[in-house]
């Protein structure tokens, strides 16, 4: 069984413990199974909760978004699709 993503709108942190501890298990396999080792996977996930707390829909007031917060997503987007 595939897990689930939890994606709340809004705050940040508009989500429970156990949703943002699934979301980091995920982003953790899905980086893992790519060949990214420890140490990177760890960067990406502390800086993921503190911008997101690992909600995906997070938005601020300035109008960043995602997990990282990023006001213009669309070359993350085209990064992250190179990786299929």
């Amino acid at each position: 069984m595939m897990a689930q993503w939890y994606a709340k709108k809004y705050g940040a942190y508009n989500r429970t413990d156990s949703e943002a501890e699934n979301n980091a298990v995920m982003i953790y396999n899905a980086l893992s199974a790519r060949g990214w080792l420890i140490n990177p996977i760890c960067a990406v996930l502390g800086n993921m909760e503190v911008e997101s707390g690992y909600n995906p829909k997070a938005t601020s007031p300035q109008g960043c978004k995602g997990l990282m917060q990023m006001a213009d997503v669309s070359l993350l987007i085209q990064w992250g699709r190179g990786m299929d």
